[in-house]
């Protein structure tokens, strides 16, 4: 019996020590795998980490490639972009040299045209002291005009002339018809008709060159000549600006004058200066070169308000005053006078009242005209009054 239980205490025994040996067997590999487990983790949180730092790099490297592109397409940008700036600086220079000669050339055409207009004032000398009591009518052509600095270099002068041939288009022809109605007929201070004429007139003009037909009309019932046409003007004109003189412009002419019903035709050369300066200085030189073989110079003065008073809303009227004095060599005056000696002729003054009325220009005007030296006066074969003062 007790071998019995010293057996079973025995078996006991080693079954504990198996038992504790195999839990400690269990706790060494628990250990172990705890150990290798940790080990695999740490193995795998470092390959993790080790990819995702591949990563980033491979994209900051992406990044910096396309930052890289993105810099060469503003620099390609930035080229472009200054390579526009510079051309658009040279079209800009050349658009202010461009508008300064524009400028410079419309300068000239308006003051072409306001010589025109002053020049045709020698070729219609007869019609202009031929005062009148009632109205003139006139068209009115377009006038361009614009404001510049002054230039009087030669270099300067040749580029405008060069650039306006070049750049300015082929004139226009401007037509102008005139109407008037004068109550005497006075010429150089000659009465050549004491009653009150009819005297049209049409000329066409296409650049500075001016041709002009004008004539004269009895209509009176004194003589045979009622309603007939008793003297005709065929002129030719061409004015412009004196080359490289500033303010200074230039005509040259003829007038031929034909009578149909007396003999006398004759044909007159005539040439002459304006001034843009105050009172608009002009002379002119007229030279027979027919008949009469005399000159007859004249000197004018005017001056021009635009305006004094209304007629209407838009209907201003203005005020242009004129002078002239007016010289005949011997050989003319032995001519016109029968007095073999020069002389200053005559005087006209005259004050008008220009406005427009549907396009028309009408203008009253009020006249005086004297003859200058006694002799004249008294060998006047045209009238026995040496002065005429009308309206």
């Amino acid at each position: 019996m007790n071998r019995v239980i010293i057996l079973l205490i025995v078996v006991v025994f080693l079954s504990a020590a198996s038992i504790c040996q195999a839990d400690g067997n269990l706790e060494a590999k628990l250990a172990r795998l705890e150990t290798e487990g940790s080990q695999s983790t740490a193995a795998e949180k470092s390959n993790n980490r080790g990819k995702s730092l591949a990563e980033r790099i491979d994209e900051m490297e992406a990044r910096q490639n396309q930052m890289q592109k993105v810099d060469k397409g503003m620099d390609t940008r930035i080229s472009k972009l200054e390579g526009k700036l510079r051309t658009m600086e040279f079209q800009l220079t050349n658009q202010q040299s461009n508008e300064a000669i524009i400028t410079r050339i419309a300068k000239l055409e308006s003051k072409v045209q306001v010589l025109e207009v002053q020049s045709k004032m020698p070729q219609v000398y007869r019609k202009s002291n031929s005062q009148a009591t009632g109205a003139t009518c006139k068209s009115q052509p377009d006038v361009r005009a614009s404001e510049t600095e002054t230039h009087t270099s030669l270099g300067d002068a040749l580029a405008i002339k060069l650039s306006k041939l070049l750049n300015a288009p082929v004139p226009e022809p401007g037509f102008e018809i005139t109407a008037d109605y004068l109550g005497k007929y006075v010429w150089r201070g000659q009465n050549l008709n004491d009653d009150p004429v009819f005297q049209p007139g049409v000329s066409m003009t296409m650049g500075g060159l001016t041709a002009g037909v004008w004539a004269s009309q009895d209509t009176t019932t004194i003589n045979s000549q009622n309603g007939e046409f008793t003297e005709w003007d065929y002129s030719l004109d061409y004015s412009g600006d004196v080359p490289l003189v500033e303010g200074v412009g230039y005509s040259l002419g003829l007038i031929n004058y034909h009578f149909p019903s007396v003999v006398g035709d004759t044909t007159e050369f005539y040439w002459g200066l304006n001034f843009d300066l105050p009172l608009s200085p002009s002379f002119t030189l007229y030279h027979d070169i027919d008949v009469i073989d005399g000159t007859y110079a004249e000197f004018g003065l005017g001056h021009s308000i635009e305006k004094i008073a209304e007629l209407g809303p838009e209907t201003p009227v203005g005020m242009d005053i004129g002078a002239s004095v007016g010289w005949g060599s011997a050989s003319y005056n032995k001519g016109y006078w029968s007095t073999d000696e020069s002389k200053l002729n005559d005087l006209a003054l005259s004050v008008s009242f220009p406005f427009e009325i549907g396009g028309w220009s009408v203008t009253p005007s009020l006249n005086y005209v004297t003859l200058l030296d006694s002799r004249l006066r008294d060998t006047d074969t045209f009238s026995e009054e040496s002065e005429y003062f009308f309206v």
